[in-house]
């Protein structure tokens, strides 16, 4: 007598959740693609497909990938409000690897409101569960994060070391997307340590990769950071290229970081160029951009550049007044030697 194995009809439940499926892949090929409404609105139908069958993991992987598509295009009060929806259905779920995420994301979170401190324990715990469940990729990601937080800190030998870590972890598991942000952040290390020439190595790798994936945010932030390295190399024309590339496919995204930041360098390069007034505008653009997206950290930084427009422009009491705000800023969110560097600025007026 033989055996024949059952094949029972699939439930109700599995076609929501084979359909919800579907959409979460066209949200993902949108977000590739820098089609953030469509991603939304995908992430949309995924997650009302779901919303009658209770916690699931998946939904809860949904609203932290939605979290992160808001979070990309500047809205950092909604993105919160969805890591923390996800972080919560994973608890009760008992779903480890969605904490570990969750948690990362609202580290991301923590760090762009410029609450560094907070940023660091946030991810100290997704490492801890992302460890439990060996998910390498999350770990990559976590110790970018943490190199990115090194660096704002002034702690460059730590910094190098987590990137490194990082690009390990993602080459380890073939994710070249996070590999492209391991060699992005690696390069910002080098730029900020003036070694441009390995800078524009790092840059260049990331945006290789950035192109055979067809990954129009890395292609963005790899072009912001690369006009940055041009700038301090005088390549001025070289630098606008880079620039407009990034600036133009944040509009097409409405992603107001990286508008902020392609304003910030577009005022660089103005300001080099004798253009003083005009580059005083630009600025004002980047920080109302950069407060739209409630980052913390990128509109002090802004406001330390306003700064240096003011002194150059002859302007003493303008620039006192700007460097003071700066200064307070950053002693806030604990940034010190930042704030030193600001200090000794305001000394020497």
């Amino acid at each position: 007598m033989t055996s024949e194995k059952m094949h029972f009809p699939p439930t109700p439940f599995d076609e929501l959740r084979a359909r919800a499926a579907q959409f979460i892949e066209k949200a993902k090929m949108a977000q590739r693609h820098g089609d953030a409404d469509g991603a939304l609105a995908h992430y949309d139908d995924a997650l009302s497909l779901m919303e009658d069958e209770g916690d699931c993991p998946m939904a809860a992987d949904a609203l932290r990938w939605k979290g992160w598509v808001l979070s990309e295009r500047g809205d950092t009060a909604a993105a919160y409000r969805f890591f923390n929806r996800s972080l919560a259905m994973a608890e009760r779920l008992d779903y480890v690897n969605g904490q570990a995420h969750a948690l990362n994301c609202l580290g991301t979170v923590a760090q762009r409101r410029g609450e560094l401190k907070n940023a660091e324990r946030l991810y100290r715990q997704a490492a801890f569960h992302a460890e439990a469940s060996a998910d390498r990729r999350l770990l990559g990601m976590v110790e970018l994060n943490q190199g990115v937080i090194a660096s704002s800190l002034g702690d460059w030998d730590t910094s190098i070391v987590r990137l490194r870590l990082s690009l390990k972890a993602f080459e380890s598991v073939g994710d070249k997307e996070g590999a492209s942000y391991a060699h992005n952040n690696i390069g910002m290390h080098y730029a900020a340590r003036k070694r441009y020439a390995q800078a524009v190595e790092s840059f260049e790798t990331a945006l290789s990769i950035a192109y055979s994936q067809e990954d129009m945010v890395v292609e963005a932030t790899v072009e912001l950071n690369l006009g940055d390295v041009r700038i301090r190399q005088a390549e001025l024309d070289s630098a606008t290229r880079s620039v407009a590339r990034a600036l133009k496919i944040a509009e097409i995204r409405r992603d107001r970081l990286r508008t902020a930041e392609g304003l910030r360098l577009k005022a660089r390069i103005e300001r080099l160029r004798g253009q003083l007034g005009t580059a005083v505008e630009t600025l004002r653009q980047a920080r109302y951009q950069a407060r739209e997206g409630e980052d913390a950290l990128l509109q002090l930084e802004l406001l330390t550049e306003l700064g240096e427009l003011c002194r150059e422009q002859g302007d003493s009491e303008r620039t006192r007044d700007v460097l003071r705000e700066a200064l307070v800023g950053f002693t806030e969110i604990g940034a010190i030697r930042r704030a030193e560097a600001i200090a000794e600025e305001l000394a020497a007026l």
